[in-house]
């Protein structure tokens, strides 16, 4: 008895292109990139196919025989509200930035956080722990309280550096 998928179901594809590759559906020379390649389930079973879809946002579809059903991912998904940091410059935010999910979208493996407006990927992000988001907190009443705002580039503008000149002495040797 064939295994009957849902959507969302992780699955494995099979390793190499099974014998009965001809028979609807095909397997085409495409699909020999996924052998082997996990993926979700984005369109349940039927008689003859299941539609699978892969990290770079790929889809396919499988004869049920062609997958191999896998446990659920154990790892941490962040939800609505969880603090993050950005790993690498996204849009308009340097690394670095703490910002808060707004949306979370399950089906879409490539961007599934709404962060700061724009949807990032699992590897554009990090949950910041419970210290860290009360540091920040911290932080950012201080600057507050001292008057110290956010500029629109990556740094802040202190009032005092605005109107100082810096002189340096540089020694070439």
């Amino acid at each position: 008895m064939e295994h009957t998928f849902k959507e969302g179901d992780r699955v494995r594809v099979i390793d190499s292109r099974p014998a009965d590759w001809c028979e609807s559906p095909l397997w085409t020379d495409e699909m020999n990139r996924y052998a082997g390649k996990e993926g979700v389930v984005v369109e349940p079973s039927n008689v003859r196919a299941v539609g699978v879809q892969f990290e770079d946002g790929k889809s396919w579809h499988y004869k049920p025989s062609w997958l191999k059903p896998l446990e659920a991912r154990q790892e941490p998904l962040l939800k609505v509200g969880d603090r993050v940091r950005l790993l690498r410059p996204r849009y308009r935010y340097p690394a670095g930035e703490i910002l808060t999910i707004e949306e979370v979208e399950s089906n879409d493996l490539r961007l599934p956080y709404k962060v700061g407006g724009w949807w990032m990927g699992k590897e554009d992000v990090e949950p910041i722990s419970e210290q860290l988001q009360k540091a920040n907190s911290s932080l950012s009443e201080i600057k507050r309280i001292l008057g110290i705002w956010r500029a629109q580039g990556p740094t802040a503008k202190l009032p005092l550096i605005n109107k100082t000149k810096l002189l340096t002495t540089i020694k070439l040797d």
